[in-house]
């Protein structure tokens, strides 16, 4: 049975024990009554702003829900954030908006509100919910949508909410019978199209709860055993990088994949580790879900019922369907056979997705372009067995401030372009590698030399970081420090082929050998204590080296880590030259 939201009555389900949410322990689950009763504690600051435009954006993922299910039923247009980078909302900010977030600039922190009043019970108890009587959500509510623009400038994509609803009606109608019934994963952002389909729209239409926090690791998965049937709403990214753990055979899983394209290799892991095949969804932003496949049963997209696709002899196509008002024009390249399936091709523009997130490269070259100190930059799109990236070449102008820094401390130089990148974009989408060169490449016909370019990629350097100030408390210095080790560092030759990972020489060497040049010593390893891998490092993972260092006691302290777990730790003793 499906229960869509435009026709669903909240005030009646303020009783309800049907599970909606499943939190990491007991005490944070909720109920579709605990749910409607925090939408009844923040709806009267909702209803009380005058402003007719709310900018949303939350982390998690049940803020999330409450803030958008509470802002349609105040009557207020609904636009979803992708970020809450303040350099990227004040380009659309208005003085009609009311911008709804946990970031330092939010004007209303509704996990405050919830906060408070899960802290009092009594008020929880007592609210009755009756200022939701009579309220719907309107077909009609406007939905805003935020991508990259190739101006800089956040491109709008414009919705009714009965434009999202039809699409769940579609999704409910070809996949009903698999995901009825189950618990919902995701590993993907519930605030982008995609998720927020899936992951927000579709569960609450089947009656289905949702786990409370994106899913990192694969391991985490295997603590959901006790579920018959499991729906995991996931991605390229993930699913070509997990590592087979034994699953609960008897769980029942339906995977969905989109935002990218899932390879061979992530198609046959995902076979392998869920018994199942992953049912990727093809479309965009501005057109839903126009197409899927199980790509091992056939690799050819087959266009949901109610698209309509019509292909141009230069392989361009445009789009028909309830899901949007008019014709899209699609931003891929497709081939189409006379059954209606197609094939893809490749992209028109210079948008690529990154786990799957959608960036234009040429956004951030604008916004280097913008940077007095840049004369010329070109970004480009870098893919490995293991990681998606941007990367950004630079060209500084002689003379210019930065460019002096340049010439003194190349780190600090690159640490400064990527600071000022991370203010406008996401690190997933901020290129992790800055190349500063004297030129960029041309042909005699002024087009970039991609082959020039890339060929500085290919380097056997062991390892890339960008290290932060240096802090000096009590006895020891101590500096957290960016690095990834890239795919073709040496430390992974021969370790091993087909499934690299760091060996644990090379972490120690890796903390000694920064070390002397942070910390300008010039002492050696005497002895290695207290040393724990708990972790494999593979190619390409963004880590933070923590590093300690007590000049008196000749000691360096050393671990790396990311912001989910530790990888490795130790303490090495340190000597002078021959004693």
């Amino acid at each position: 049975m499906l229960k869509l939201l435009s026709e669903t009555d909240f005030y009646s389900l303020r009783d309800s024990s049907e599970p909606f949410l499943i939190g990491s322990s007991d005490t944070d689950n909720k109920t579709v009554g605990d749910f409607v009763h925090d939408i009844a504690t923040v709806y009267p600051y909702f209803s009380a702003r005058s402003e007719s435009s709310f900018l949303i954006f939350s982390e998690k993922i049940y803020e999330f829900i409450v803030i958008f299910f509470t802002a349609l039923l105040a009557k207020k247009k609904v636009c979803l954030l992708n970020t809450n980078k303040y350099a990227y909302i004040k380009d659309i900010f208005n003085d009609d908006a009311f911008f709804v977030s946990d970031s330092s600039e939010t004007q209303l922190s509704v996990s405050q509100l919830l906060l408070c009043n899960s802290a009092n019970a009594a008020t929880t108890e007592c609210l009755d919910c009756s200022m939701l009587k009579g309220l719907t959500i309107s077909p009609s509510a406007d939905i805003h949508f935020y991508t990259s623009g190739s101006t800089g400038k956040p491109k709008i994509i414009e919705k009714k909410f009965s434009h999202l609803e039809r699409e769940v009606e579609e999704l409910f109608t070809c996949f009903g019978e698999d995901i009825t019934d189950s618990l919902f994963l995701t590993s993907v952002f519930h605030y982008h199209v995609y998720g927020f389909l899936f992951y927000v729209l579709l569960p609450f239409a089947v009656q289905c709860p949702i786990f409370s926090s994106r899913i990192n690791y694969l391991e985490t998965c295997a603590g959901f055993s006790s579920w018959k049937k499991i729906t995991f709403v996931s991605s390229p990214a993930f699913l070509k990088r997990i590592v087979k753990i034994p699953l609960t055979p008897s769980t029942q899983w339906t995977v969905f994949s989109s935002a990218g394209a899932l390879d061979a290799a992530g198609s046959s892991n995902c076979a392998d580790i869920f018994g199942t095949e992953a049912i990727e969804i093809y479309g965009s932003t501005e057109t839903g879900g126009i197409a899927w496949r199980k790509q091992r049963t056939n690799p050819l997209w087959c266009p949901f019922p109610c698209v309509s696709l019509s292909a141009a002899p230069d392989n361009t196509f445009t789009a028909r369907s309830p899901y949007f008002d008019g014709t899209v024009v699609g931003g891929d390249l497709i081939a189409c056979n006379d059954n209606g399936s197609f094939t893809l091709l490749g992209r028109v523009d210079s948008t690529v997705k990154i786990e799957g997130r959608r960036i234009d490269l040429k956004d951030i070259d604008t916004k280097l372009l913008a940077l007095p100190d840049c004369a010329d930059c070109h970004t480009i799109y870098h893919k490995t067995s293991r990681r998606e990236q941007t990367v950004s070449f630079i060209v500084l102008k002689k003379g210019s401030d930065l460019y002096t820094l340049y010439t003194e401390n190349e780190q600090a130089a690159k640490k400064h372009i990527q600071d000022y990148l991370h203010s406008y974009f996401d690190k997933t989408l901020a290129p992790k590698k800055i190349y500063i060169v004297d030129t960029i490449p041309k042909n005699a016909m002024g087009k970039i030399n991609h082959t020039q370019l890339e060929s500085l990629l290919h380097t056997s350097t062991p390892y890339e970081y960008t290290a932060q100030p240096i802090d000096f408390t009590g006895d020891h210095y101590s500096v957290k420090i960016n690095i990834n080790f890239p795919e073709n560092s040496r430390f992974f030759r021969g370790h091993f082929d087909g499934f690299h990972i760091l060996p644990a020489v090379a972490q120690v060497k890796t903390a000694f050998d920064i070390s002397k040049k942070l910390f300008s010593h010039s002492l050696y390893i005497k002895t290695a204590k207290k040393l724990k891998y708990t972790n494999m490092i593979h190619p390409d993972t963004p880590l933070i080296l923590s590093l300690d260092f007590f000049p008196q006691g000749r000691k360096l302290s050393f671990s790396f880590s990311d912001s989910d777990k530790n990888y490795s730790s130790g303490i090495l003793h340190l000597e002078s030259e021959g004693v």
